[in-house]
């Protein structure tokens, strides 16, 4: 783990990261992945999009 005043490093080990943060979609914003990303396989763009900009949501960069 690190940290920084805006940021947070995890490793995190499981078969398949994106799957899992797809299952917990609630949690995260994922609004500036490209269209070809499988995020977009595993969720609709309404819930891709629901979190656009939302204040305490993660975001991976």
């Amino acid at each position: 783990v690190y940290t920084d005043t805006d940021s947070l490093i995890l490793l995190i080990r499981t078969e398949n990261v994106y799957k899992d943060m797809a299952e917990m979609h609630e949690h995260f914003d994922f609004s500036d992945y490209k269209l070809e990303h499988p995020i977009y396989k595993a969720l609709n763009k309404e819930n891709i999009i629901l979190n656009k900009k939302v204040s305490g949501k993660f975001k991976d960069e």
